[in-house]
């Protein structure tokens, strides 16, 4: 059994600070290129699953969260294998936490 995160919103002004100014200009995704997980002008799913591709443990959104807002973050993905690391950054920059799941919860794996 592996350990499962929730991402919850822990300060929600200083999320509403990330969320982006602007309206979509032609930016917005997904960039490694310069070691850093981005996402520009996207929603707090996007973010959640560009946090599953590099942290080495499963997180899933939790509840609190308007989808239909988009935000912008960019996180080192150096600092993304350790996982107290991602708490920090999450908590401090984008008033976000992650929640250690202690019940078990039910998935289904898609082929793809």
């Amino acid at each position: 059994m592996t350990e499962v995160y929730e991402l919850k919103p822990k300060n929600k002004a200083l999320l509403r600070k990330a969320k982006t100014l602007q309206t979509e200009d032609g930016h917005g995704g997904f960039d490694t290129d310069n070691g850093r997980v981005i996402s520009i002008n996207k929603p707090i799913t996007q973010l959640v699953k560009l946090l599953n591709e590099t942290v080495p443990a499963p997180i899933i959104l939790g509840e609190g969260f308007d989808a239909t807002i988009d935000y912008d973050f960019d996180i080192q993905i150096s600092d993304t294998a350790d996982i107290e690391k991602v708490k920090n950054i999450l908590e401090n920059s984008y008033g976000l936490t992650l929640e250690k799941k202690t019940e078990e919860i039910e998935y289904i794996e898609v082929a793809i």
